[in-house]
């Protein structure tokens, strides 16, 4: 399906005119954002001051509501980025029995169908996380709560999708996880615990880096949202967020002597998922 690109100049009103508000993810100095509600997608490079809309991949029907989830990174086969949406409708409470995936790859202005996933497999948050030309998604299948959540890896050459298993953590509410990514691997957070996958793919390579229960402010209100950045002397930036408050404390913690202190606090107004590392690069989303 051809699609109608748009591309301009970036500023910050430009984009937020559209009311983006979830950032997707970000690779090599280029910003994947998105309404999830439009649907409308847009990558740009802040660097650069570039930004390009991606036109619709679907009419959603008026009397639908539409659930979708998506992913950003670069193929290093093809040695081009790409976008996957995974997606369904709706309608009156009642979910399609498909859920559709579409591929956007940056330069042929279009999209394009993919393996669809299961129908019965339900997303835990609105954006995959790049890792080793893979996007991945925290996941677990309705109707069966037994059953362990895992991850969903979609491999972005191949464009077909794969099981990655999580370490084992006993029993566990899968809305207790959440999944990152640090120095190019993929990092779990459970509870205050954070854990990071060594070897991609491989189960047993998960290891514990660290606890953090006692950084727990003493009213027990904050939550341990995610893993920002970890530094060459192995401190690490850390988001702390606060349940029913519009509030963000960022936590420098030194993960050798056990130390910490408070970066600032931040009021995430504009976006739902608030906080992204991402590089300086004079890559455009345009070409």
């Amino acid at each position: 399906m051809a699609t109608n690109i748009t591309q301009h100049e970036f500023s910050s009103k430009d984009v937020f005119k559209h009311k983006i508000h979830d950032i997707v993810g970000s690779c090599d100095g280029i910003l994947c954002l998105a309404n999830y509600y439009k649907p409308l997608i847009v990558l740009c490079n802040p660097s650069i001051r570039k930004f390009k809309e991606l036109s619709p991949f679907d009419n959603p029907r008026v009397d639908s509501q539409f659930n979708m989830t998506c992913g950003f990174g670069y193929d290093h086969v093809s040695h081009n980025y790409k976008v996957v949406v995974v997606y369904n409708f709706s309608v009156k409470g009642i979910p399609e029995h498909t859920t559709n995936v579409k591929v956007h790859t940056l330069g042929t202005n279009s999209w394009k169908n993919s393996q669809m996933f299961p129908s019965d497999t339900v997303f835990t948050e609105p954006s995959g996380k790049y890792v080793s030309g893979t996007i991945n998604w925290l996941v677990f299948l309705k109707g069966r709560h037994s059953d362990p959540p895992f991850i969903v890896s979609f491999d972005l050459d191949k464009e077909s999708y794969q099981k990655v298993f999580l370490p084992d953590l006993g029993e566990i509410d899968v809305f207790d996880l959440t999944l990152g990514v640090l120095r190019d691997c993929l990092c779990l957070i459970y509870d205050h615990e954070v854990w990071f996958m060594k070897e991609y793919g491989i189960k047993e390579s998960w290891i514990k880096l660290f606890d953090l229960c006692y950084l727990q402010d003493s009213t027990n209100t904050s939550i341990l949202t995610k893993v920002l950045y970890i530094f060459e002397d192995d401190n690490v930036l850390l988001e702390f967020s606060y349940p029913g408050k519009q509030k963000v404390t960022v936590i420098l913690y030194d993960s050798k002597n056990g130390t910490s202190k408070n970066v600032g606090f931040m009021n995430p107004a504009m976006f739902q998922h608030t906080l992204e590392v991402c590089i300086e690069s004079l890559i455009s989303p345009c070409f």
